[in-house]
This record gives C-alpha cells, sequence and structure tokens, in this order.
C-alpha cells in the first residue's frame, strides 16, 4: 500500500489565534493538587462556533471563568464594507435568528436618522408589533433552553408550542417565520390587512391563556425554584458596573428599560409599565 501523509495544522493560522482560548496549563495543573475542577460549559448546540466558557469551580462556587466566543463574531462589519446598505438588512438578522427585528431594527433606525427619513405612523406600529412577536418568541426560547437544563422535559416543551403561534403571527405578516427582511428604510415591505391583525390580537389572548398553564407547570414548580432561587446573585451595583443590560439589568433591581427610557417606534403611545425585580439572582432574571 502506497504511504500518504494528510499536512494537518497543529496549531490554528495566526490571524485565527485570537478566536482560540486553550485551556490555561495551570487550570489542569491545579486540578489534580486542590477540590477545585474545570468545567467546560458549552458549546452545547449541534452548530458550530458556538461561544463556551472555561469555568473552574468549587462545588458549586464558580472560582474563575474564561469566555470563549469562538466564531460567534463572524465579521460581519467588515463585509457590510463591500455592500449596499440595503443589501446589509438579511446579515445583520443572522445573528439571533428568533430575534431578528429587533437587530435589523436597530440598523434600520441607524440609516434613517443619518438620512433623516421620516417613517409613516402605521408603520411605526407594524414595527413595534414586529419587534414584540420577536422578542416574546426569544423569551419563550430561552424559558425553554433553560428547562432542559435543569431537566425539566415538559418545561422545555410548553413553551415551544406556545412559540409556535408566534411563528404563525409572523408568517401571516411577513410570509416567513424567521428572518424575513420585514422592516426596511422609510417603513416596512409591505401593509399587514385588518384579517392579519385581528388574528394576532387574538393570538395574544391565546399565548397569555397557556403561559398561565406553564406558570403552574414550570415557573411555579419546587424543583425550579430550587435550581435557580438565591444562585448567581447579581447585586443592583454589579450589574451596573459591569454595564450589563436588557432584563438581566432589571432582575438587579435597575428600572431601566430602552423601550420606555429612550422611547423609540410607536412605544411611548403605549401603556405599559417596566417590569423589575430586586433579588438579582436567577430566578429573578428569568421572572424578568
Amino acid at each position: 500500500m502506497k504511504e500518504f501523509s494528510i499536512d494537518v495544522p497543529v496549531e490554528p493560522p495566526t490571524e485565527l489565534k485570537p478566536l482560540f482560548v486553550p485551556i490555561p496549563a495551570e487550570y489542569v495543573e491545579d486540578a489534580y493538587k486542590s477540590d477545585e475542577f474545570i468545567v467546560l460549559v458549552g458549546p452545547q448546540h449541534p452548530g458550530s462556533g458556538h461561544m463556551r466558557i472555561i469555568v473552574k469551580v468549587h462545588g458549586d462556587i464558580i472560582v474563575d471563568a474564561i469566555p470563549d466566543p469562538g466564531y460567534v463574531h463572524r465579521s460581519m462589519e467588515k463585509i457590510a464594507e463591500n455592500r449596499l446598505y440595503i443589501q446589509n438588512i438579511p446579515l445583520f438578522e443572522r445573528p439571533s435568528i428568533m430575534d431578528n427585528a429587533n437587530f435589523n431594527l436597530g440598523y434600520i433606525r441607524a440609516i434613517e436618522e443619518s438620512l433623516n427619513i421620516e417613517v409613516p405612523e402605521r408603520a411605526k406600529y407594524l414595527r413595534t408589533i414586529m419587534a414584540e412577536l420577536c422578542r416574546i418568541g426569544t423569551h419563550l426560547y430561552d424559558a425553554a433552553i433553560l428547562a432542559v437544563f435543569i431537566g425539566h422535559t415538559t418545561g422545555f416543551m410548553y413553551p415551544f408550542a406556545v412559540r409556535e403561534i408566534i411563528c404563525e403571527c409572523l408568517v401571516r405578516m411577513t410570509g416567513a417565520r424567521f428572518t424575513s427582511s420585514f422592516i426596511i428604510p422609510g417603513g416596512v415591505r409591505r401593509d399587514v390587512d385588518k384579517k392579519v391583525l385581528d388574528f394576532v390580537r387574538k393570538a395574544t389572548f391565546e399565548i397569555e391563556r397557556r403561559l398561565k398553564n406553564f406558570e403552574k407547570i414550570f415557573i411555579k414548580n419546587p424543583a425550579t425554584i430550587a435550581r435557580l432561587r438565591e444562585v448567581g446573585v447579581l447585586s443592583k451595583e454589579e450589574a451596573i458596573k459591569y454595564g450589563v443590560v436588557g432584563p438581566f439589568l432589571r432582575a438587579s433591581g435597575v428600572e431601566y428599560d430602552v423601550r420606555k427610557i429612550e422611547s423609540y417606534e410607536a412605544y411611548d403611545d403605549l401603556d405599559w409599565e417596566i417590569v423589575v425585580a430586586d433579588e438579582g439572582d436567577g430566578y429573578a432574571r428569568f421572572l424578568v
């Protein structure tokens, strides 16, 4: 048999080395000399390039942690330099497939402010509806994944079933479950008729009804509370110091929501309150 060899580089290319975070040698050495040990958190997703965290723990206490972003950063800024601004809309929807409208909205609003484009009032309301549907769908997805991590199979299935209602609303509004490129500079790609809006309105009531059952099954389940309460406590001061944002910031007692404080689209015309919790633990973050 003819001999052959495959030239496989032992180390990643020089330009890609910053993306690779190896396990520190001292971590491995210390693991044999103390009660601390290493846990590689992630990647938990079958896709390639998802982030992981190299964690050193002592029992249930995290002693040290090194984040490895992997290929999550896909050089979108560089890619965008060689495209027309309208061509970047599908690109910027991809970092978060379920919450694509909110990612896209930030990019579109930047274009509109730069070019002094005024958006019609109806388009603002349609954008807001779209953004909130995607936001709720993302929260349901997160709740389902959380249930998997704490070993609650029913808690995983239930949010995904409710999430399908969101997807049906998105299909009827935009023609696609995800990444529809519905929001464009100056407004939205197409108008939405009254029949579809009535369906979305009824769907919100159905979601609310089903979430009451989910509250009994998972949210107020003693096992869920035991796994999340008083775990990973982040104080108000620490949250501000480390620049925490969104629900995690509000779960630590900071009443700040950009939709209210720096209102955009139709949020200023709506009557709603900022949801805040003071505990700053895992359970508070889940509830917020």
